[in-house]
């Protein structure tokens, strides 16, 4: 795979997803996962004036559900 397929399939599915999509994956409202965020319950970092929540954070949190992000 070339370097141009590469950085395109990483654009097409990101490391991290906002605030508002992690809400939306999980089916909880936004100020939940800001909440969960607030409290150290989830993981997320500040990147370019936004918090991002890593997919291996929602992989980890519905890991013992037997569901994936």
């Amino acid at each position: 795979m070339n370097e141009t397929m590469k950085s395109e399939s990483k654009m097409e599915k990101p490391d991290a997803v906002s605030i508002a999509e992690a809400a939306r994956r999980i089916g909880v409202s936004r100020r939940s996962v800001e909440r969960g965020i607030a409290a150290g319950h989830i993981k997320a970092f500040w990147m370019g004036g936004r918090h991002l929540v890593p997919r291996s954070e929602l992989v980890r949190i519905f890991a013992p559900m037997g569901a994936v992000a």
